[in-house]
């Protein structure tokens, strides 16, 4: 896996694109919920999040956490059966983007975790999508960056076509 493409890119914008494989998934399948939807506004708020602790601590408390806890039946109900390993996975992936360099030093993890995101959408036949739009928020590729203005996450999710339900 090719870490480098991600070079310059900091975290927040790392959890972005990772919550928005897992959007894409989601759309691919057709699966909607409103567990999904709260999730994905969770991994979205990291962006403009000004204490990283109290962000870390609000995903304990989601429906689907993405940390190694079972997701809910209903949720569960509404993938198909050949794809539950899968999405379980990608959850997993995508959650660990924001957490996995949350109480330690600047690593490669975040884009490593990512870079599972999209292989998970590649086994899956799907297009990972383009890092321009994130990309272009800019950052300076130091660990998490500075917050981000909530309209400039909200103009790069437009750019994605990115609705969250």
């Amino acid at each position: 896996m090719n870490i480098t493409k991600y070079a310059g890119m900091t975290n927040r914008q790392l959890q972005i694109y990772a919550a928005v494989c897992v959007w894409e998934y989601c759309n691919s399948l057709r699966i909607s919920h409103e567990s999904i939807g709260e999730l994905l506004r969770h991994l979205v708020g990291l962006a403009s999040a000004e204490y990283l602790p109290d962000w870390e601590q609000n995903g304990c408390g989601l429906a689907i956490t993405g940390r190694g806890d079972p997701i809910p039946e209903d949720v569960m109900a509404l993938v198909p059966v050949d794809s539950q390993r899968s999405f379980f996975e990608l959850i997993e992936a995508a959650v660990e983007v924001g957490i996995v360099d949350m109480y330690g030093a600047t690593t490669y993890q975040p884009a490593r975790f990512v870079g599972r995101c999209i292989a998970i959408l590649e086994e899956a036949g799907l297009k990972p999508p383009m890092l321009g739009p994130v990309r272009r928020l800019g950052g300076n590729g130091d660990g998490w960056g500075t917050a981000l203005r909530p309209d400039q996450v909200e103009q790069v999710l437009r750019e994605y076509g990115m609705t969250i339900y």
